[in-house]
């Protein structure tokens, strides 16, 4: 995992090296990216280069780990950093669709995902009682659009293929 609302290891490294250039914070770095460039310690690269960790929120996880590669291009100023800028927009660019597939991005790119498992989206009006997110509401099995677009979510992802 990269980071989430109770996780900000990583991005707080981040911050640590960006501040005082300890070369002890930008080894850790170096070897998170390793990992996510490479594949290995949990992270799963897909056959289209797509960076895959965890079993819950993977995009989330490959959007955050880009955030922090172009953080990290951005402080480093050259060389590696370039690197791990480039590799994360390739990232990004896969999420939005420019792999061929539909984009993962809701409201954005080529045929974006139109049912989302979530009550802001899936719920008619705020008056109605609705469990969108349950799977065994009507909402959340119905093959219709929702009717509302929560534009910029990013849904879970693909699987490692």
């Amino acid at each position: 995992m990269v980071y989430d609302w109770d996780n900000a290891w990583w991005a707080s490294n981040l911050l640590l090296w960006k501040q005082t250039r300890n070369l002890r914070y930008k080894a850790q770095l170096d070897s998170f990216f390793n990992r996510w460039t490479h594949g290995g310690n949990g992270v799963v690269l897909t056959t289209k280069g797509l960076a895959l960790a965890g079993s819950i929120g993977q995009l989330s996880n490959a959007a955050n780990a880009a955030l922090l590669g172009l953080l990290y291009g951005r402080y480093s100023g050259g060389g590696d950093g370039i690197a791990r800028a480039c590799w994360a927009r390739r990232q990004v660019q896969y999420i939005l669709g420019s792999s061929g597939r539909p984009s993962y991005m809701v409201g954005w790119g080529n045929n974006p995902p139109a049912h989302i498992p979530n009550p802001a989206a899936s719920c008619p009006t705020s008056v109605q009682p609705c469990a969108g997110f349950l799977a065994s509401s009507p909402q959340y099995s119905s093959p219709d659009a929702n009717p509302h677009v929560l534009v910029g979510a990013v849904v879970s992802g693909p699987d490692a293929r």
